[in-house]
């Protein structure tokens, strides 16, 4: 069964995201030492390849040692993902956040 799309970004992407947007431009392996718990540089490099899939990075298409930046500001994504938190978990009420 394929996996379900996601709105947004999982917590791993919003992490690479963030690292991204901090850095401008970052390898795999400088990705990968600054996650929590860092997984493997294939795990980074699977992980990216889907983002880039998404349109969320893209990177500089210099082979295997690939930098990554972000497609998105990051005031482009903060809109979307306070929607989605106030729809989950405040039944869509902005007051009530």
């Amino acid at each position: 069964m394929p996996r379900k799309k996601t709105k947004g970004f999982t917590e791993r992407e919003a992490e690479i995201m963030s690292i991204l947007w901090e850095r401008g431009s970052a390898s795999v392996e400088e990705i990968r030492e600054r996650l929590t718990g860092p997984p493997s540089a294939s795990t980074v490099r699977t992980l990216l390849a889907i983002m880039a899939g998404r349109g969320l990075v893209a990177d500089d298409g210099k082979g295997y040692a690939k930098r990554y930046h972000p497609r998105l500001d990051r005031a482009e994504a903060q809109g979307p993902a306070l929607r989605r938190m106030i729809d989950t978990l405040f039944a869509g009420s902005s007051e009530a956040l």
